[in-house]
């Protein structure tokens, strides 16, 4: 799980655009930098995969859909796990914050202090992304991309781990296992332990 996790991290719309191969998007993981860093053996951003890493996840991983950072900053992975033989095992992946600021290829605007990171600070709960989840749970429902029937796991870390303890909370009927690698948490509402509805 934290496999795929790492790949959720990786700017994953440079793949589906055909600017870089999945190996290559893998290898750079939360860098955006052109694909001739990618064997660079330091980069700034750490969460990036190793050759071996990018072998083991392209065996028994197919990622299924990308929702790129929208206007909330909200961005997840949909992958199938293809050692299922019944071929419905999928798992959700929410993306981190994001540091760098959007002119160096981050996000940093609409997941920091004045944005996702912000709300949950001050509200517990970042607001905006989690509408934007929920409308892309949908999605992936009503496309079909994630069947009916399917088996579905989450990850998230950071900021993906916020959105994935709520969207577990949300959704409890529809998951079979959670995992939040140092997730941001939630707060409350109204001063007393929230009843997500």
């Amino acid at each position: 799980f934290a496999l795929q996790q790492m790949a959720a991290e990786s700017y994953l719309d440079r793949v589906l655009s055909g600017e870089l191969q999945l190996e290559q998007a893998l290898r750079l993981g939360n860098n955006r930098l052109s694909a001739a860093l990618a064997s660079e053996p330091i980069l700034l951003g750490k969460t990036r995969m190793t050759d071996q890493q990018i072998i083991g996840f392209s065996v028994h991983y197919d990622i299924i859909d990308h929702h790129a950072n929208d206007a909330t900053g909200f961005s997840a992975t949909l992958i199938k796990d293809l050692r299922d033989p019944t071929g419905k095992t999928y798992t959700l992946s929410f993306r981190s914050l994001e540091y760098q600021n959007q002119a160096q290829g981050g996000d940093w605007e609409r997941d920091g202090q004045g944005g996702a990171a912000g709300e949950i600070a001050g509200a517990g709960f970042a607001l905006g992304q989690l509408v934007s989840m929920e409308r892309y749970y949908e999605e992936l429902k009503r496309s079909g991309k994630l069947p009916a029937g399917s088996t579905l796991n989450v990850t998230g870390y950071s900021l993906g781990g916020h959105l994935a303890t709520v969207f577990t909370m949300l959704h409890s009927n529809d998951i079979n296992h959670t995992y939040i690698f140092n997730g941001a948490g939630i707060g409350q509402v109204g001063g007393v332990t929230p009843v997500v509805t």
